[in-house]
């Protein structure tokens, strides 16, 4: 689908275009983007850091939202044993539009106990592996790798996903292509901390690690 306003073809939120705000379903703005020295030109500094702080939390509260549209469901949960499978080439962002947020798609466990996040930043997916630094006040990652992958079975850790963590439309397209997923017993969704460091994702990223 496409934009008809700016042309846009990388993605909607409930209608809205993810570029310039137009929104086809209702034919309004639901956002609209502004030059921040344009601002500063035509407000007052209590003004412009007001709106600067409203955006910061309206923008946390779409991507919530967002985030929160996709998580796994106990019911979707069970129609993924559904899927007949089909040999294909492997999965990248662009196969999952119109739903290509940063967000974590697949979270877990090696048998090694290491954390094996999943996930989208920028369009592009990345798989990483980690151990959790528990020795200071704040978590952080430590011993962090990057998976290369050659195949969707790749995307997959050797011991347990955590199905409420993880992303409904990447999971459904890995049964497709004949991808056994490991979960563990479900469990409630996690409620998404707007605060933790690892948000918008459930686990850490290349991001995250220490110069």
């Amino acid at each position: 689908m496409e934009c008809p306003i700016c042309k846009n073809t990388r993605g909607f939120a409930c209608g809205t275009c993810i570029e310039c705000g137009y929104n086809y379903l209702d034919n309004t703005y639901h956002f609209i983007e502004v030059r921040t020295e344009l601002l500063e030109r035509l407000v007052s500094p209590e003004v412009f850091e007001y709106l600067v702080a409203e955006h910061d939390k309206w923008k946390k509260k779409w991507w919530l939202n967002i985030l929160e549209a996709n998580i796994m469901r106990k019911e979707w949960f069970d129609k993924l044993n559904q899927y007949d499978f089909e040999e294909a080439n492997i999965i990248y962002a662009h196969d999952l539009r119109p739903y290509v947020y940063n967000k974590t798609l697949l979270y877990g466990y090696t048998c090694e106990r290491e954390t094996f996040h999943v996930y989208i930043k920028n369009e592009q997916i990345y798989v990483v592996v980690y151990n959790n630094d528990y020795s200071t006040d704040r978590i952080k990652p430590k011993n962090m790798r990057q998976i290369k992958v050659t195949s969707n079975r790749d995307y997959v850790p050797d011991k347990r996903l955590y199905p409420e963590r993880c992303d409904y439309n990447f999971c459904k397209l890995l049964k497709e292509k004949g991808v056994h997923l490991p979960f563990t017993t479900w469990s409630e969704p996690v409620e998404i901390d707007l605060e933790d460091p690892r948000y918008p994702y459930y686990g850490f990223t290349l991001e995250d690690v220490e110069a």
